[in-house]
This record gives structure tokens, C-alpha cells and sequence, in this order.
């Protein structure tokens, strides 16, 4: 049986990084800039707005360095890496599937909103991480 996630077109799964990226980002942005609660992020276990604001920071550059890698993986950017970046993209693959589990135990904002986010990264990093390179 063929697998499900080949449906999804390489263009496609990277165009889904893209926006999955951009709304973690912008998540985290809307956090930095106290639009959205610290409280609301992180499970609601950050003691204060600068404890988050540290967090929040953190999480932009890990963002962007998944998103450049992701790019890598889709073969927008070049790299004679492949089998590296294979594991790379199961390695977010795992990475995105714990934070889907604990943004569904987290807080309701995580669990209705963010989880959905969270639910597109994961779907496209798996299509990233089987494409044969």
C-alpha cells in the first residue's frame, strides 16, 4: 500500500512549512509584544513575562533555523547532505509530534489553536522527511 503522505506534493509540504512557520513566529512575536498572555504559552508555566520573554526569543531562532533546514529539505537550497538531512527531518518530525502532545495538555489556547499549527508542521516535516533524495 502506497504511503498517504506521498499524496502530498513536494511543493505543496514545503508551501505548508512556510505558513507553519510563519504563524510559530508570529505566535511568539505576538507574545514578545504582550498581545498574546505569556500565560497563555508554554503550558502557563512561565513564572513572568521576562522568564516567557527568553523562551519566546529562543524559539524564534530555533524556528528559523528548522525553517532554513526545511528549506534545505525541500530542495529550494542546495546541499549534497542528503542522508543528513533525511535524519534531520525525522529528527523535527519527533520534535513537532512531542510538541503536538504537549500543546494538547497545555493551555486552552494551546490546545485550540496552537495544536492546529503544530498538526501542519508535523504533516509537512514527515512529506519532507520521506521524500527520496
Amino acid at each position: 500500500m502506497k504511503n498517504k503522505l506521498n499524496k502530498i506534493d513536494l511543493p505543496v509540504a514545503i508551501w505548508m512549512s512556510v505558513v507553519f512557520y510563519f504563524l510559530a513566529i508570529t505566535v511568539q512575536t505576538l507574545v514578545i509584544t504582550k498581545v498574546i498572555p505569556y500565560n497563555w504559552v508554554n503550558g502557563g508555566f512561565s513564572e513572568s513575562y521576562d522568564a516567557q520573554l527568553a523562551l519566546s526569543i529562543n524559539s524564534i531562532v530555533l524556528l528559523v533555523v528548522m525553517f532554513v533546514l526545511t528549506l534545505i529539505a525541500g530542495k529550494v537550497i542546495k546541499t549534497k547532505l542528503k542522508k543528513t538531512i533525511t535524519i534531520i527531518c525525522w529528527i523535527m518530525s519527533a520534535y513537532w509530534l512531542i510538541g503536538l502532545i504537549m500543546q494538547l495538555i497545555g493551555t486552552p489556547f494551546e490546545r485550540f489553536i496552537i495544536s492546529w499549527t503544530i498538526l501542519l508542521g508535523l504533516v509537512s516535516s514527515l512529506r519532507l522527511a520521506i521524500e527520496k533524495r
